[in-house]
């Protein structure tokens, strides 16, 4: 993988469960550790929803491996939060790790 196609900066985030001020538990995204990775958007879709046209984004972001990432994780990117939708080792040789992602908005 070549260093230089890894231009955008990305962080990956862990939802911790907590108890706000009124004892509600609401989940709280936690940095785990700042990359570097090429992130591309590759397809999006509108949909109708109650309060208007909602756009859907899909994006797929490629990094050097790194191990325990889940579907249960977030990424942010460029003032942009992602839900990550899947996340894979495309070679199976533990050299680069897939991630496809979706907006949160």
């Amino acid at each position: 993988m070549r260093a230089g196609k890894l231009r955008h900066r990305i962080t990956l985030l862990r939802g911790v469960k907590v108890h706000n001020r009124t004892g509600e538990e609401v989940t709280e995204w936690q940095p785990v550790t700042t990359r570097r990775a090429s992130v591309i958007a590759v397809s999006g879709s509108e949909s109708d929803a109650d309060q208007g046209t909602v756009a859907h984004i899909v994006y797929d972001v490629l990094l050097r491996y790194l191990d325990g990432v889940t579907s249960d994780m977030r990424l942010q990117t460029g003032g942009k939060t992602l839900e990550i939708t899947t996340a894979y080792d495309p070679t199976g040789k533990r050299a680069q790790l897939r991630i496809l992602a979706k907006e949160v908005k």
